[in-house]
């Protein structure tokens, strides 16, 4: 929504400026780089704040309603994703934050003043309590990152630059299955075990490595030997994971905190 508009008519069509002041675009291009070269779409699983409503939904019912899904939704976000920059770039209008962004309905709740913006609203509510609550509660998959969200769609494009990769052991596997069942994001069918790695929507959030009973499934780095599980490889992919998970967390932790201070001190979250 910045880049291809900003390219094209030298607008910068998102809030904010190129450099200089809080979050500005070009310190997020740098964060989004440096992201996409340590971890690829290991930033869905690891430092997303915003996917932690999905996974945590998915998380509630232990035993999902639906447990059939066609792999082939995991592509609707890339199809979101064209189309957004491609509007975005005729329009020169934020189109994804302006009208589909579901986290609306948590973040910048803005205040309905016209039926423009009552429109903006119902389906900001409405993806959001299907796609981030109802859906993910009932499949036990991360829905809205699998399907709607462009972030992931691009940030999956780059696990063909990223080091790290999971790797599929085909003489370990016993064809359980295990790990398609455990895959949030449907990144994972018969065909990809058989051919002994997951789809480029794969996250790397370890759930498939966890699930698999015969440690077949492991994390790998590109250039080393598939057939072998070095403990190392896991060690250097997870050292910046965890790091980037604590960079994102501080911020909302300590503010976390101070409330929770204020609300034993005063009785009220405001200071």
């Amino acid at each position: 929504m910045v880049i291809i508009p900003a390219v094209l008519t030298k607008s910068i069509i998102f809030p904010g400026s190129i450099i200089g002041g809080f979050a500005s675009i070009a310190s997020m291009l740098v964060i989004v780089i440096g992201v996409s070269l340590a971890l690829g779409r290991g930033f869905c699983s690891w430092g997303c704040f915003y996917g932690g409503w999905d996974d945590g939904a998915s998380r509630i019912v232990k035993k999902p309603k639906i447990k059939k899904i066609n792999p082939v939704f995991r592509w609707i976000s890339f199809a979101v994703l064209l189309l957004v920059a491609l509007i975005s770039a005729a329009s020169l209008n934020p189109v994804y934050c302006d009208w589909l962004c579901p986290f609306k309905t948590v973040t910048e709740f803005e205040k309905v003043t016209s039926v423009t913006v009552l429109m903006k609203t119902i389906v900001f509510l409405t993806l959001f309590a299907a796609l981030v609550i109802i859906l993910p509660v009932l499949t036990g998959k991360r829905i809205q990152c699998t399907t709607l969200c462009p972030m992931g769609a691009l940030m999956a494009l780059t696990n063909k630059i990223n080091v790290f990769d999971v790797r599929i052991d085909k003489e370990k596997c016993s064809s359980c299955e295990k790990c398609i069942a455990a895959c949030p994001t449907l990144s994972l069918n018969k065909e990809e075990m058989a051919a002994g790695k997951p789809s480029i929507t794969c996250m790397k959030c370890g759930k498939c490595i966890d699930a698999c009973s015969k440690q077949a499934i492991h994390y790998h780095i590109k250039g080393t030997p598939v057939d072998k599980n070095f403990s190392w490889a896991r060690n250097l992919f997870l050292y910046p994971a965890f790091l980037l998970l604590v960079i994102f967390l501080g911020g909302p932790m300590q503010s976390g905190i101070i409330l929770i201070i204020n609300l034993i001190k005063t009785g009220t979250l405001i200071n």
